[in-house]
């Protein structure tokens, strides 16, 4: 009886579910089919979020092989301990807890770009971590691996530089120009002109530039051709300071020497020079005040341990209310600049606030001539020539003799044969600059 009573209810229950509305709806079996169809798009999400995070993994693994590189070249170059300098910029800049047995440091690396190089040091690192989503479709994290190369190299000193950092053909040799000198030219201009070396024959230590070098000229096959390198300082940026001039320029006079004649001048304030004759120049400085030094086609200027300062009394000046030196391609050009004092080394310097004009950029050149007394004389320019706001042009030939010159311009053009020898005596005041010690990434 109680067997035939739950056999009973049983049937009841049976039939109140068949005749229940939900038992003839098929939306429950879509919801099922849909709800399947979630697991693989989830589970690409997954990847893709997991994938995201390797990019940043390998990122922050870059970075730390490429600063860990850098201070190894670093420590190449000043002759400490590499290995020591490496695992401490990884432990510096670490942002992974990479094992030291997944780094590899290799010194005069056997294999690569710069296998067989003594100056080169390879950072190898790798790093794997298990995330959740990949987890559920590989049994093994994959490697993150990285490579850095970093060499350093002896950078020749320079004795010229272009300072503009954005200018086209900051640096150029151009129509029929030799350049010759045992000392490295540099421009500042990351442009990809930055440099355009032309002319017949350049042959220089080195060539570098914060950008590109366009070379269609024939180059010394042993000059060194440095390309996106650091920008290398301005050596006289706070160094050279002009005084108050509004007393000693309070009168500035004009200086003109007539052909055949000779006259010599002090230091002193003065609203230009100009020379068609001959021009001595007791040793000092001489400031030129908004006027112009221009040297005529047989004009001779000499002058021992001497600056020409290019600048204006007026503090309100503007760009282009500051004089040039001008020297014509026949004239004969004899500066040597001081061996000490607050212009030590330095034989023309022009105010850093003058702008490009025609009227402010300098021409730089130098015959071979004759005095006033019919006696054979050479063209010479020794120290540093500085016009941190203008453009020089540097027009020479074999009777022009710059051993000891420096060149540091905004913008500089070499158009005449030039050699540059720079090989300042002890005790000169002029110095080559630059030629330190560069580390840099190569891969």
């Amino acid at each position: 009886m109680k067997l035939m009573n739950l056999r009973t209810r049983i049937g009841r229950v049976k039939n109140a579910l068949r005749n229940h509305p939900l038992a003839r709806c098929s939306r429950g079996n879509t919801m099922m089919l849909f709800g399947l169809s979630l697991v693989p798009v989830v589970g690409v999400v997954g990847i893709a979020l997991d994938g995201g995070q390797w990019m940043l993994w390998k990122r922050q693994l870059h970075t730390t092989a490429d600063l860990a590189a850098l201070a190894g070249a670093n420590a190449i170059g000043d002759g400490h301990n590499v290995e020591a300098s490496v695992r401490r910029s990884m432990l510096k800049n670490k942002s992974l807890l990479v094992r030291d047995e997944d780094v590899v440091i290799d010194r005069n690396p056997d294999s690569g770009p710069e296998m067989g190089n003594p100056n080169a040091i390879r950072v190898e690192m790798k790093y794997r971590r298990a995330l959740p989503f990949s987890s559920m479709f590989v049994t093994t994290a994959p490697w993150i691996k990285v490579t850095a190369i970093a060499i350093v190299r002896n950078e020749v000193p320079n004795c010229v530089l272009a300072l503009d950092t954005a200018e086209t053909d900051a640096l150029s040799v151009a129509g029929s120009a030799t350049v010759v000198m045992n000392c490295g030219m540099a421009t500042n201009s990351s442009g990809s002109e930055a440099a355009d070396i032309a002319g017949d024959l350049v042959d220089v230590a080195a060539i570098s530039a914060v950008g590109q070098i366009q070379i269609t000229t024939a180059v010394d096959p042993d000059t060194a051709i440095h390309e996106n390198m650091a920008p290398v300082d301005d050596p006289y940026m706070g160094r050279l300071a002009i005084p108050d001039l509004s007393t000693l320029c309070a009168s500035p006079v004009a200086i003109n020497v007539g052909t055949h004649s000779t006259q010599t001048i002090s230091q002193g304030c003065y609203s230009g020079l100009s020379v068609s004759g001959e021009l001595f120049l007791n040793p000092g400085t001489y400031y030129i005040n908004d006027g112009d030094v221009d040297i005529g086609s047989q004009g001779r200027i000499k002058g021992e341990g001497v600056t020409l300062v290019f600048t204006n009394k007026n503090s309100g000046a503007g760009g282009t209310d500051f004089g040039r030196f001008r020297a014509n391609g026949t004239s004969v050009v004899q500066l040597r600049a001081p061996t000490s004092g607050p212009y030590e080394g330095v034989v023309m310097y022009q105010d850093r606030r003058a702008t490009p004009s025609n009227g402010t950029n300098f021409f730089v050149a130098g015959n071979s001539g004759t005095d006033n007394a019919g006696h054979a004389i050479l063209s010479y320019l020794q120290g540093a020539v500085y016009t941190p706001g203008t453009y020089t042009t540097l027009s020479g030939n074999s009777s022009f003799d710059t051993d000891c010159m420096q060149l540091v311009s905004k913008r500089v053009e070499f158009t005449g044969n030039t050699e540059i020898l720079n090989t300042c005596a002890p005790g000169s005041g002029a110095a080559a600059y630059g030629g330190t010690k560069i580390a840099r990434l190569v891969h």
